[in-house]
């Protein structure tokens, strides 16, 4: 039978934030539907003219959501039961705009937005933009942890490490995002009249696991 070492590497890594994902909720409501739908259809005009006006092509607003909802209400009938009544509809659109990480790219990009008219909600994420090679940089980071975590277990036990036979990596990926966060409405920010302070998002921790096993001799 084959005699076998396995080790768990655990890799851990820095990552410095050079981008940040803005996300933009604009919202219509009316008792209408199509009156509902309209609405935002126009604030997301009033959002993607604000967005061009600091440089941005319309394109760059991704979708990530669009919910049309029925909102109801309750009414009691007058047998003193209580029922509920369609009220309106809700149009929710939730966009995402991607751009590098620059205060002052930053401060320009949510006071257009904030004075456009589209009466948004906004939330700031910040990550890296070279993902691929994030993750890449961890997993390295794990096996070679994992290697010389196995070479001084051999060499302790007085056995030789052998040729690597067998990896095992979770399914779940870590997230990338720097544990800052900003969040605010278009009419909180407008009562500041003034820019936004200096950003300084923490670095991003990446940590992941990988199991490795080698023969042994």
């Amino acid at each position: 039978m084959e005699r076998t070492i396995t080790v768990k590497g655990h890799g851990k890594i820095s990552c410095v934030v050079d981008q940040a994902d803005l996300y933009v909720t604009i919202s219509g409501r009316d008792p209408g539907c199509e009156a509902a739908s309209s609405l935002a259809a126009e604030r997301l005009s009033l959002l993607e003219q604000a967005a061009e006006g600091c440089g941005f092509h319309k394109k760059q607003l991704i979708t990530t959501s669009y919910q049309l909802q029925t909102e109801y209400e309750g009414w009691q009938d007058e047998t003193g039961v209580y029922r509920n009544r369609i009220s309106g509809f809700v149009c929710r659109h939730e966009l995402r705009l991607s751009l590098p990480f620059d205060s002052a790219l930053l401060s320009r990009t949510l006071t257009a937005i904030a004075q456009s008219g589209a009466e948004a909600e906004l939330r700031l994420e910040f990550t890296v933009a070279d993902k691929d090679a994030a993750k890449e940089a961890l997993l390295a980071q794990a096996v070679i942890t994992a290697k010389a975590e196995a070479e001084v277990l051999c060499r302790a036990a007085g056995v030789k490490l052998g040729d690597l036979l067998h990896m095992e990596y979770g399914v779940q990926a870590p997230e990338i995002l720097s544990p800052t966060r900003l969040e605010a409405t278009g009419a909180a920010l407008m009562s500041k009249r003034t820019a936004l302070p200096e950003l300084s998002p923490e670095d991003i921790i990446l940590e992941d696991d990988v199991t490795l096993t080698w023969a042994i001799g």
